[in-house]
């Protein structure tokens, strides 16, 4: 078990001075912020004593009254503290708290702290020894699944989450971009192509074109020609006419070879 911790002088100065200043703390407030290593009731008590101790020496002063040691016949100086030395008995040389003191109830008030302040040493060790003892016998909980990630890791703050979110939106969008990005350089790249493949059978064709319609005048003038001279030649001709035969063969072919160029 730990002993309670004396309060030194600059502890007491430090008391006094914190709670002048911060008088409208609770004293639980007050003790987390000022005094977090000392419980609250020997915060509290302390600066009863040490309030009182202060304010005793300058009542007697402001009314002229002697102390209660010099009417019993003692002689306490004063030190720099301003707090009396004793000269008499040992006993009551020194409180728990470190001060110098000479009433009988604030002797008690400072038996008070110490054992306070002692009991609570004691609740809080035995407080762990039952917490570890509680910590061997019960298993240890099962984990939130929800509360837990695919990596076994518990999840982040909902800020820090929302913040990630924000940076795998931005990742995603930027991916999308430039996925869109490559595409369009494709697409620009099968449209020139495309355009250059157009022009060129767009030239072939107008080739194709003018060597077809040169062709097809060529042939309806052969077979111009030739229905011509077949309407000249006499009935009686007709039959036996070489001439006619061979006409004839000239029609025949190039009705073949028109009819494709109509279809």
């Amino acid at each position: 078990m730990t002993p309670a911790r004396l309060w030194s002088e600059a502890e007491k100065s430090r008391l006094l001075e914190s709670r002048k200043r911060d008088i409208r703390l609770t004293w639980a407030e007050f003790q987390k912020r000022h005094f977090p290593e000392r419980t609250i009731n020997a915060v509290q008590s302390a600066y009863g004593i040490y309030s009182r101790a202060e304010k005793e020496p300058k009542q007697m002063v402001a009314q002229n009254k002697p102390s209660p040691a010099s009417s019993m016949g003692k002689k306490r100086p004063i030190t720099r503290s301003g707090s009396p030395e004793s000269c008499g008995d040992p006993k009551k040389t020194k409180t728990v708290c470190g001060f110098d003191d000479f009433s009988e109830d604030e002797d008690e008030s400072s038996n008070q702290l110490f054992v306070e302040e002692q009991t609570f040493v004691k609740a809080q060790n035995s407080d762990k020894r039952d917490t570890t003892k509680t910590t061997k016998a019960v298993s240890p909980p099962l984990t939130d699944r929800s509360s837990v990630n695919n990596a076994g890791m518990p999840d982040l703050p909902e800020d820090i989450r929302i913040f990630e979110r924000i940076i795998n939106a931005f990742k995603s969008q930027r991916q999308t971009l430039m996925d869109t990005e490559t595409k369009l350089k494709e697409v620009e790249g099968e449209l020139k192509a495309l355009k250059m493949s157009s022009m060129i059978d767009r030239g072939q064709s107008q080739v194709t074109v003018n060597e077809l319609t040169e062709e097809v005048s060529n042939l309806k003038r052969e077979l111009l020609q030739v229905k011509t001279e077949k309407e000249d030649m006499t009935p009686d001709k007709k039959d036996n006419c070489e001439r006619c035969a061979q006409l004839e063969g000239q029609l025949n072919q190039i009705v073949a070879n028109f009819r494709p160029l109509q279809n």
